[in-house]
């Protein structure tokens, strides 16, 4: 275990020590890092105990349509991909980071993420 692993584990241990339960989090933390942190530290604890909220956030210029939306199959990859990041199955509370509110509205892409 690396010594960022060993420190974010003393954090969050103490944090459920302290009665938290509550982990946000979002792909652009670190390129990934704060998810893969997470995501050690879930693997190795009571996943149950948890609520992990994640946020999607358009980052780069190949998620965007050409008029600012974000292409759902863009989200579902983004979505898979925090998803292995964080070791997880699913995701408690899913939200949408910053952007424009109409490329958000397509509920099919959190239905097909079911």
């Amino acid at each position: 275990m690396t010594s960022r692993n060993r420190r974010s584990t003393y954090i969050l241990d103490q944090a459920a020590a302290c009665g938290i339960n509550f982990i946000d989090t979002a792909e652009c933390y670190g390129d990934h890092l704060s998810e893969r942190l997470i995501g050690d530290y879930l693997s190795r604890r009571d996943r149950s105990r948890w609520i992990v909220a994640h946020k999607i956030r358009p980052l780069l210029p190949q998620f965007h349509a050409p008029h600012g939306r974000l292409y759902s199959r863009q989200r579902a990859t983004q979505l898979e991909s925090s998803l292995r990041s964080l070791r997880v199955e699913t995701i408690d509370l899913y939200q949408f980071h910053s952007g424009i509110d109409d490329s958000f509205r397509n509920a099919r892409t959190v239905d097909d993420a079911r």
